[in-house]
């Protein structure tokens, strides 16, 4: 049961504690590996992540 001003408290405490529980459990899963994505790794290095320019068909 919440009782006035230590109700609030405890609520905020809570939420506060697993608002950062998700967060480092969402760092760990973000950190770098050192492996590169297979897009990554087929990509042209030239064009730094843009798309391939094409040229108009000639016909």
């Amino acid at each position: 049961m919440l009782n006035g001003t230590d109700g609030v408290n405890q609520v905020a405490a809570g939420i506060v504690s697993q608002g950062l529980a998700i967060l480092q459990s969402l760092q760990h899963q973000a950190a770098p590996t050192g492996t590169t994505s297979p897009a990554s790794a087929t990509a042209d290095p030239n064009v730094n992540g843009r798309a391939t320019p094409r040229l108009p068909n000639r016909s």
